[in-house]
Formats: structure tokens, sequence, C-alpha cells
């Protein structure tokens, strides 16, 4: 069966210089092997799921982050998985 991975944690560093702005992106992730984590997928999955249906609704990132309580950072990353995966990638 194949491994669940999950990500655990997301560091964002910014660099402002001459040559202009620069952003890096550091995901951990981890396996599940505790079946009580298996509750832990199912919850990001509705968290998915509301977060692209509100952005289909039109609400802005930061309104989505407020409304669900969530980080702007993890809200952009929900997205921006999505669009990878509505491009083929």
């Amino acid at each position: 069966a194949k491994p669940n991975i999950v990500p655990q944690s997301t560091n964002l560093d910014i660099t402002v210089g001459d040559g202009g702005i620069s952003e890096t992106r550091k995901t951990e992730s981890r396996e599940i092997t505790n079946p009580d984590d298996h509750n832990a997928t199912e919850a990001s999955d509705e968290l998915h799921d509301r977060v692209y249906q509100l952005a289909d609704e039109g609400q802005s990132t930061i309104d989505i982050a407020r409304t669900l309580q969530q980080n702007v950072g993890e809200v952009e990353l929900i997205l921006n998985l999505r669009r990878r995966t509505n491009d083929g990638e």
C-alpha cells in the first residue's frame, strides 16, 4: 500500500535585495503510521474542499484565512496545490 504523506510544516523565507525579491519555501513531510492520523487526513481534505469552495465563490485569500481561522500561507499553499493539479503537473 502507498504510504500517506502529509505536510507537517512549511517555512517561507523572503529576501529583498538589489536583484529583487527572492522566495524560498521548505516543507517537511511525514508518513502517517498511526490509524488515528487518518482522521487528520480527512480533516485536511475537508479544509481543502472548504478553501476551494470559498475561492470559487470569489473570496480573497485573506478572507478565506479569516473565515476558516487558518494562516494566509496555508490557504495560499492549498490553492497553489490545486492549480498545479489542474495544470497537470
